[in-house]
């Protein structure tokens, strides 16, 4: 059986779409929720009434349960970690409709976006889940620079760096878009970062992290600036670890 659509409900009989693990063609059937029956050893599944199955080799999908989850829309870009834009839904942890981690197929605008795991944490304040890449919005993020100096009366060895990130918005109507990006934090006191340039974007000083809502006219282009110093004695390395945006 498919899993349980999590944003919207599944798209109407004699819609295709691609199977997730091979991309063979499947047709959905019109079904209402299934009836569960549980036992200690096995869970059953029952669709209400009777439906032809085609005798072909392309499959068929039946939903066992959808449900539908009220969700704020963004648009967003970690640059650091992927060259992108994403489409992606907020959706409150109580709003979920069930009390355990779930592995539902989500559909936005009845069209099928993946699947994704969901786990009603209610310390989260909310989820994101990822709908699919933002055609309409450019990303491209590059080192500006990387300088290393020495301070000969501390005994420092000082490395600045910057990153210039550029977003084009190619629609022919304006988008929001929100940035999230990060510097390093030291965990040894021997160890200092100093932020140089934050291009008037939030930040948090004990994750690193930090973010901008951007708005961006059509056919404009805007640039991100970021920059920030690491200190450090100069008989030590360092090795700069990947963040966790």
């Amino acid at each position: 059986m498919g899993a349980a659509p999590a944003m919207k409900s599944a798209a109407m009989a004699d819609t295709c779409i691609e199977c997730e693990d091979d991309a063979v063609p499947m047709m959905r059937m019109e079904t209402g929720s299934a009836e569960v029956n549980e036992d200690e050893t096995s869970t059953e599944y029952v669709l209400p009434g009777r439906r032809d199955v085609r005798s072909d080799d392309d499959g068929n999908l039946a939903d066992v349960k959808t449900f539908r989850v009220p969700a704020d829309y963004r648009i967003v870009t970690v640059p650091k970690l992927d060259p992108g834009a994403y489409l992606v839904a907020a959706v409150a942890p109580s709003d979920l409709p069930v009390a355990g981690r779930i592995n539902p197929a989500v559909y936005y605008k009845e069209v099928y976006a993946g699947k994704v795991w969901l786990d009603p944490d209610l310390t989260r304040e909310e989820i994101e889940i990822t709908l699919g890449r933002e055609e309409r919005v450019n990303v491209n993020r590059r080192e500006t620079l990387r300088k290393r100096s020495t301070t000969l009366l501390k005994g420092l060895q000082v490395t600045e760096y910057g990153y210039e990130t550029r977003l084009s918005n190619n629609a022919a109507a304006d988008v929001v878009l929100l940035l999230k990006d990060q510097v390093p934090v030291s965990e040894n006191k021997e160890i200092s970062v100093e932020v140089t340039e934050l291009s008037g974007a939030e930040f948090d000083k004990e994750t690193g992290l930090l973010r901008k809502e951007i708005r961006l006219p059509a056919g404009q282009t805007e640039l991100f600036r970021l920059g920030y110093k690491v200190s450090h004695p100069k008989d030590r390395s360092i090795e700069e670890r990947p963040g966790s945006i």
